[in-house]
């Protein structure tokens, strides 16, 4: 009888614990707050909204290279501890483009002659060591609270005096719950304040979201403050850009080059940059030599005199293979870089290598081939 009792005393805890790390699982609240707003007690006034400064022209550029190394950073600072990639991706979060894309302060164009270059980091992280004393006996009542600090930086460059203006800093605060409170409480209090987010990992957008408000709210009162630095927030003589199409196309690439070039042409377009028209291109081409292999300094500066074009964007190494009957693949890879006309400078380049084992629709594959490319000129603020 005995042995019953404490068998079935024995299946009832098990069956508890069972059910509380089901409902635990994958269940995450965050709270993230600017170093001397203590948990947050300041308003995340929306300064966008405000009419007397708005629609500021800018271009922004998020360096997230840092991240690649972080662990091995915070491994020489002493931080032998396992740093799950969703903690680190809070503090590189395009969160930030989309809070900064999203407010009524700024107007985005790519002439704007002030860059908003935006930095962070991570530089510490605190494992839920003494909380483990409370979450165990209550069940997961008391929350085990991992806490890290980071940094987030917005550096005001101006682009035609090729100077920094003002350079802004925030330490973030941020600590993540795991317990009952976030089934309870993650629900309800991202409503109230963006410095609560709620999520099903490690992963949050509150540390991005707190460090524009912030941003937001410093820079709006400095220009409040000081007439001249409003001054510095202009756009520039609109540039105009060169979508350099292929003179020489190999048989092979007659099927997907077209279909590259115009995803190309329409999204550049999308995003406001002035590209110059096809039929003009044409004309000038007929006058120079250029051909897959590059474009060669006599006939980049015939462009510039012909068309007025500030920068050209080449198509190079274009390689393509198609489905057949034995597999139906479909692969396809380039080279795409844009060039300064006056210096032959490359102001960027990059390698699009795309492959799919369905060869249907091919108009769908360079669409997802090329948004990257799209996204990351977004991000570093080249479109």
């Amino acid at each position: 009888m005995k042995y019953n009792q404490h068998s079935g005393k024995f299946t009832k805890i098990f069956l508890s614990v069972f059910f509380l790390s089901f409902c635990l699982q994958d269940c995450y609240l965050h709270h993230a707050n600017v170093s001397g707003d203590i948990y947050g007690v300041k308003n995340l006034v929306d300064i966008g909204s405000k009419k007397d400064i708005n629609n500021l022209p800018i271009k922004l550029e998020f360096d997230v290279n840092e991240k690649s190394s972080i662990k091995d950073h915070l491994h020489k600072k002493g931080q032998n501890i396992k740093v799950e990639d969703e903690i680190i991706n809070s503090y590189y979060s395009e969160e930030i483009i989309s809070k900064m894309r999203g407010s009524k302060l700024f107007n985005h164009h790519p002439d704007a002659n002030i860059k908003i270059r935006i930095f962070s980091t991570i530089e510490e992280v605190k494992e839920p060591v003494i909380s483990w004393f409370g979450f165990i006996p209550t069940f997961g009542l008391f929350p085990l609270i991992t806490r890290t600090y980071g940094r987030v930086e917005f550096e005001i460059f101006d682009s035609s005096k090729n100077t920094l203006v003002k350079t802004y800093k925030y330490p973030i605060h941020h600590r993540m719950f795991f317990g009952w409170a976030p089934i309870v409480l993650g629900p309800i209090l991202p409503s109230f304040t963006e410095r609560f987010d709620h999520s099903q990992n490690q992963r949050t957008f509150a540390i991005m979201r707190v460090a524009f408000h912030q941003f937001e709210k410093d820079l709006y009162t400095d220009i409040h403050n000081d007439a001249s630095l409003k001054t510095k927030f202009f756009i520039d003589q609109s540039s105009f850009v060169a979508l350099m199409p292929l003179t020489n196309i190999e048989e092979d690439h007659k099927v997907i080059y077209p279909i590259i070039f115009s995803e190309l042409e329409s999204a550049f377009l999308k995003r406001g940059v002035r590209l110059i028209e096809r039929q003009n291109l044409d004309k000038v081409l007929n006058e120079i030599k250029f051909s897959s292999t590059g474009l060669t300094e006599s006939s980049r500066n015939k462009i510039g005199t012909l068309l007025n074009a500030d920068r050209v964007i080449a198509i190079e190494n274009l390689n393509y293979t198609s489905s057949s009957k034995i597999s139906s693949e479909v692969k396809f890879s380039f080279l795409i870089k844009c060039l300064e006309v006056k210096t032959g400078r490359i102001i960027w380049s990059q390698k699009i290598n795309y492959s799919s084992f369905s060869a249907k629709d091919l108009n769908k594959h360079v669409e997802a081939a090329v948004y990257p490319l799209i996204s990351d000129l977004r991000t570093k603020g080249e479109i």
